[in-house]
């Protein structure tokens, strides 16, 4: 599994200049949006994304069967890929979290515990993010993989809108006084309940998908 790594750590870092643009243009939104938040987001996604490309450059010119002669089981390649993928994540969401933290200081903004509550909440991408992208490319290769994802994606996008717009109607039929003690509630209850649930349900996801993965890694021929 050593060996895994090392070769999946040369791969990430041949696309270095991407991953220092992706930094830049979070730090850019974060002065112009004003909103720390969204760069733990913007650079934990894209961490964790590009801690998943290895799965797809393993497939290209018959790579894949040349590392099953290798000393290593499918179950070893697979929680390499998953494991590889949050420790890259992680990278991510901590160096995000140190941006977020040194433009409020240096802002005068005391917004440190909702930033923590929020970052934490944001964790559960580094475990989603794998869990979706890593069984899609394994059972259906990278260029149909890509499709997939690209309709996985509108599908979230278009059920978000749906939430939302669901959202604004109901504020309109309701009180005002509901609608404060209503946002007032989920304030106080994200850094708790909405968190710990968001990465219970997260490691559920991790854990399934990795089972599934296994699976479908064990059932192809190479």
């Amino acid at each position: 599994m050593k060996g895994m790594i090392v070769k999946d750590l040369r791969i990430l870092l041949e696309q270095k200049s991407l991953m220092i643009l992706g930094l830049i243009c979070g730090t850019i939104c974060l002065f112009t949006m004003k909103d720390p938040t969204f760069l733990i987001g913007y650079v934990t996604l894209i961490a964790t994304s590009m801690g998943c490309v290895s799965c797809a450059y393993d497939e290209m010119n018959n790579g894949m069967a040349y590392l099953m002669t290798m000393p290593c089981s499918r179950t070893k390649y697979v929680i390499e890929k998953y494991l590889f993928a949050v420790a890259i994540g992680l990278i991510g969401w901590s160096l995000s979290i140190g941006l977020s933290f040194a433009y409020l200081f240096a802002n005068h903004i005391n917004e440190t515990y909702l930033i923590m509550g929020e970052s934490l909440g944001l964790l559960a991408l580094v475990l989603t993010i794998p869990a979706v992208m890593i069984p899609i490319v394994l059972k259906f290769g990278h260029a149909r993989s890509r499709i997939m994802i690209y309709i996985l994606i509108g599908i979230i996008v278009a059920a978000a809108g749906v939430m939302s717009l669901t959202h604004l109607t109901s504020i309109t039929v309701v009180k005002d006084e509901i609608v404060v003690y209503v946002i007032d509630y989920t304030i106080t209850l994200i850094p708790r309940t909405l968190v710990l649930s968001a990465l219970a349900l997260a490691i559920i996801i991790f854990v399934t998908s990795m089972l599934i993965s296994i699976g479908i890694l064990k059932k192809k021929e190479y």
